[in-house]
């Protein structure tokens, strides 16, 4: 039987990471399913889904054990036994939003997306310096997941009310697919 886990993957950014990972699943016959990582001021966190042979586990986990002696901090977690294929994907609405940098602006959006049943399924955000002024700037981009009849337009109003309140500027797309 083929069990599904979770890596998450925090450490020294390093070339050869997904090389290093993928060599100590396929070890394992374990397939890598699905992915995400990203790199910050010389660090990277990552995490995947892999799907191994039962008789598999233990040795793929002493294998991944070894690999904390180069800095690496993997933990790795059973999913759910409701895990049997990727979901298909769901209804996704991309957000961007640029502003003025203070201090809770993730904060409320995401409070008041989470009081509407809306997910965040993926969020970037960034600084940059204005052009004419040279003051910090603000920078996100989401995927949002809407729940079962929610509406892009009741969504718009929602965040339209927060960027006046935030000073923020908004933009509503579709999300790429596949997200």
């Amino acid at each position: 039987m083929n069990l599904v886990y979770t890596l998450t993957v925090i450490g020294p950014d390093r070339d050869d990471l997904a090389k290093v990972l993928a060599a100590a699943l396929a070890v394992h016959r374990a397939n890598w399913e699905e992915s995400r990582f990203a790199r910050l001021d010389g660090q990277v966190a990552g995490i995947l889904r892999a799907r191994l042979p039962e008789e598999e586990v233990a040795g793929l986990l002493a294998t991944l054990a070894t690999l904390t002696a180069s800095g690496l901090h993997i933990a790795c977690e059973r999913a759910g036994a409701s895990v049997t294929a990727p979901a298909a994907p769901a209804r996704g609405v991309r957000l961007s939003l640029v502003g003025q940098d203070h201090p809770g602006i993730i904060h409320q959006i995401s409070h008041a997306l989470l009081s509407r049943g809306i997910a965040v399924d993926l969020l970037e955000t960034r600084y940059r310096s204005a052009s004419m002024s040279g003051e910090q700037l603000f920078e996100a981009d989401a995927i949002l997941v809407l729940p079962a009849g929610a509406s892009t337009g009741e969504l718009r109003t929602l965040l339209e009310s927060l960027a006046n309140e935030l000073m923020i500027d908004i933009c509503l797309g579709e999300a790429p697919s596949g997200r």
